[in-house]
This record gives C-alpha cells, sequence and structure tokens, in this order.
C-alpha cells in the first residue's frame, strides 16, 4: 500500500479446519481470493495472503457504497488441524477515488466475506462460530439498514414502472419506453439482491438469539 492509504481495523477471527495439508489449504485461499478480484500484494507460502479487493458497505444513512478492503489470511497447523486466522481492515486508497466526509458508523462486510471464505474452504459453520462472526448488535443493525435499502428500492420500482406505464398511455408508445422500462427494472434486482441478504440475516438471528 502506498503511504497515502488509510487504514482502520475492523474485525478478526479464527477457525480450526480439519485438515492436514497446510499448503492446500493456501492454495485454495489463494484462488479463493483470485476469484473474488481481489489484488495480492503478499504472499507467503504457505503462512500469509494479504489482498485489496472491494466490497460493498452501509453508510450511516443507509446508503450503499462500494469501498476498497484490504484482508489478511494467516494459517497455522498444529495436532488439532488447520488454524485459520482472518482480519479484515478497511482501506481508503487515494487512486480509487474515495468520497468526501466518509461516514464513521459503517457496518462492515466482514461477516459476508469471511463467511465466503469459510464456506468455500469447507469449514462447518458451527452456532458458536456463526454467533462470534455475528453478534446481535451488528445483526439488529444490518437487519435495519437493509430494511431501509429494500423499501427504497420497492418504492423506486413502483414510482418508476407507474410513470413508464402512464407515459406508455399517454405517448402511444413511443421508440424509448422500452429503454425506460429497462432502466426501471434495476432497484427491481438490486432490491432482489437485498432481500436475499436480509432474508438471510433475519433467520440467523432466529436461529442464534430469538430461539434459544
Amino acid at each position: 500500500m502506498g503511504s497515502g492509504d488509510i487504514q482502520e481495523y475492523i474485525a478478526s477471527n479464527s477457525v480450526i479446519l480439519a485438515s492436514s495439508n497446510i499448503d492446500e489449504v493456501y492454495e485454495k485461499c489463494l484462488i479463493w481470493c483470485r476469484n473474488k478480484g481481489m489484488n495480492v500484494i503478499e504472499s507467503e507460502k504457505p503462512f500469509l495472503i494479504t489482498a485489496q479487493g472491494i466490497f460493498n458497505t452501509f453508510g450511516e444513512r443507509g446508503l450503499y457504497f462500494y469501498d476498497v478492503w484490504e484482508i489478511s489470511i494467516q494459517l497455522s497447523q498444529d495436532r488439532k488441524g488447520m488454524q485459520i486466522n482472518f482480519s479484515l481492515l478497511k482501506v481508503l486508497n487515494p487512486s480509487f477515488k474515495p468520497r468526501k466526509n466518509q461516514p464513521r458508523h459503517i457496518i462492515s462486510p466482514y461477516p459476508r466475506v469471511v463467511r465466503r471464505l469459510y464456506r468455500y474452504l469447507g469449514v462447518h459453520m458451527s452456532d458458536d462460530v456463526l454467533r462470534d462472526l455475528y453478534p446481535r448488535e451488528y445483526l439488529n443493525r444490518y437487519i435495519s439498514k437493509f430494511s431501509m435499502y429494500l423499501g427504497f428500492c420497492i418504492l423506486a420500482t413502483a414510482i418508476l414502472v407507474g410513470y413508464g406505464w402512464y407515459r406508455e398511455y399517454i405517448s402511444l408508445i413511443r421508440g424509448d419506453i422500452l429503454r425506460f422500462f429497462l432502466f426501471s427494472i434495476v432497484p427491481f434486482f438490486s432490491g432482489l439482491m437485498v432481500f436475499d441478504e436480509w432474508f438471510v440475516l433475519r433467520s440467523l438471528r432466529e436461529r442464534l438469539y430469538i430461539s434459544l
């Protein structure tokens, strides 16, 4: 990273993977990073991988952003198996054209990122592991933000589609109607992706904290 980059430590987690081949696990982590479009900036086989990638983040006012983040994957091995230490750092990279007045109270994408890595590596996602990744306060905040964003997507889709139908009837179907409807379904598909994550998080909260 350049000297102008700003880092903020976000989260760290450690799990045990039942594997006897540290080189194999290292290569899988490396492939995972590259498949996610990350830039591997440090690689010390078979113990350390540091990479940067772009992940979406919710700001304090329910806005949706894409920021540069840095991850660190450290591997070690003992009699119990393979220990994976995963850390996520927030990186503000000047070359990525960072927005001004960066929100302080953001909701980290850390649980989603590390959950996907663990699933790829075959880590058993027990309730204890999930509680470590998803504290109750985090789930409550994230569900609230997703609900706001989902409501915005539904409202935007309804307004755009309604206006499109209105224009269709009063203009006798001009040539730009099709383009308008294609534009209007963008928030609809965005809302579908948000709904998927919202549903997963609500189910997790029910499983980990409410139905105990």
